[in-house]
């Protein structure tokens, strides 16, 4: 029994990873793509990253709830396939449209697969191994994230950008065929009917309209009437969901986990740290490439250090953390990250200095990452029903998915496109406000409290 669990971790954390690397690999990848589709415009092309993003997020609460009501193993198997198609259909575009198309199916199997995932490990473990197994099954997703510039600056530079899709194919056999012999199926067996589908409508058009706000800002201007109107009709449609969610038969999502104060908690600080961790990836990436001018492969391999240090972290997190030192490990976690953004805030220069201040600043960035995004998705996940397993799960996912995009958006607002001259103290300004962003979560893990904690 005790080795069938580690198997299903390993199988759904194989999953997270998978995902995770396409919210970030494509971006190095980027650049080639926009080569290769040379007639289309670069504000239509910029839909190959952020269809995936917008759609990923905002199907991610709706797939949670469909798994745990029609079978998590299922949902899993359906969305691997779902994923794997479309990453062959992204390999083999004939042109940008069909491109953005696949994307935006990959992203719905993406959706369906990351809560089914979580779901059938928080179903495999007892409460008591929660904190260590959802670490390791979150530091998966974010190692995968932090590893996608590095590996997609090599399959760029040593292939084209179309790799960066086949590479998702291997894995995604594997993981099948590990999924088809492991995987127990489990579900909701309290609830009968379908899952109500004006819910789950107004969710993903809620979560779905606020991150399109986010992500099209400052192409479209934050004042514009397009992205006005997309942050109020989000705003409108969350009572709408509230309103409706309390009167369905079967709800899209179960409104009392947020009557717990870990689970509203730690999903506040995840927005904080999506927001920090996702814009220390962008800033960096960009500052590589643009002050330093490391090609794509260089600045890859430059910043693989930071996911070994995510990993490495969020293993030790994951077996120590219990009780209180679950709170008290996040706060250290998100510490180390601010100090690494400290470290970059005062040690980067126009002159590269790899040794001294990239790697250490970005180490500890990685160490942070994995300890405070790893125990904070931990935290939610302990007071998850067995019920609501993979679409409480996702909720946590899609607010880091939230603050992914707020965190790019704001290092695109405070970094800008400056000149040669202010680069330095423009990517200056991104490394305070992602340590800013990080610190604003220290407030919150305390509040959390450890008797709130001991007691679930």
């Amino acid at each position: 029994m005790g080795d069938h669990r580690w198997r299903v971790l390993a199988v759904a954390s194989a999953a997270s990873f998978l995902v995770y690397l396409d919210v970030t690999v494509v971006n190095i990848a980027f650049p080639d793509i926009e080569a290769t589709f040379a007639g289309t415009s670069r504000s239509a092309l910029a839909w190959v990253l952020a269809a995936y993003n917008i759609t990923f997020a905002a199907l991610l609460v709706p797939g949670g709830r469909i798994s745990d009501r029609f079978g998590r193993r299922r949902l899993f198997l359906i969305g691997l396939v779902v994923f794997a198609l479309a990453s062959a259909g992204c390999a083999v575009a004939p042109s940008a449209a069909v491109l953005i198309g696949f994307r935006v199916v990959q992203a719905v199997g993406g959706a369906l697969l990351v809560p089914a995932s979580q779901g059938l490990v928080l179903d495999a473990f007892e409460i008591g191994q929660r904190t260590m197994a959802m670490s390791l099954w979150v530091a998966a997703g974010a190692v995968a994230a932090a590893l996608g510039p590095p590996l997609g600056g090599v399959l760029v530079e040593l292939a084209d950008w179309r790799w960066v899709f086949v590479i998702n194919l291997p894995i995604a056999v594997a993981v099948l065929v590990a999924g088809l012999g492991t995987l127990r199926e489990s579900r909701d067996t309290g609830t009968r009917g379908l899952v109500d589908p004006i819910g789950i409508a107004l969710s993903a058009a809620a979560v779905g309209l606020l991150t399109l706000a986010i992500v099209q800002g400052d192409a479209w201007g934050w004042t514009s009437p397009a992205i006005v109107a997309c942050f109020a009709a989000s705003a409108l449609l969350v009572p709408a969901f509230i309103v409706r969610t309390r009167r369905a038969a079967v709800p899209a999502l179960d409104l009392d986990l947020f009557r717990s104060r870990p689970f509203s908690l730690a999903n506040l600080a995840s927005v904080l740290m999506g927001m920090a961790f996702y814009g220390q990836l962008f800033a960096a990436v960009l500052f590589l490439t643009t002050v330093w001018d490391y090609s794509p492969i260089e600045a890859g391999l430059a910043l693989a250090p930071a996911p070994l240090a995510a990993a490495v972290a969020a293993a030790i997190g994951g077996r120590s953390a219990h009780g209180t030192w679950l709170r008290y490990l996040t706060m250290v976690g998100i510490v180390l990250f601010a100090a690494g953004s400290a470290w970059l805030y005062l040690g980067l220069e126009a002159a590269p200095d790899y040794l001294a201040v990239m790697l250490p600043g970005t180490v500890l960035i990685g160490a942070g990452a994995g300890l405070a995004v790893s125990l904070l998705t931990s935290t939610a996940a302990q007071v998850i029903p067995a019920a609501s397993f993979a679409a409480g799960g996702a909720v946590n996912s899609a607010t880091r998915q939230v603050g992914a995009a707020l965190g790019v958006a704001t290092v695109v607002a405070v970094v800008g496109t400056p000149t040669a001259l202010e680069a330095v103290a423009a990517f200056d300004r991104g490394w305070l406000a992602i340590g800013l962003c990080a610190l604003a979560a220290l407030p919150l893990t305390a509040a959390i409290g450890g008797r709130a904690l001991a007691e679930k």
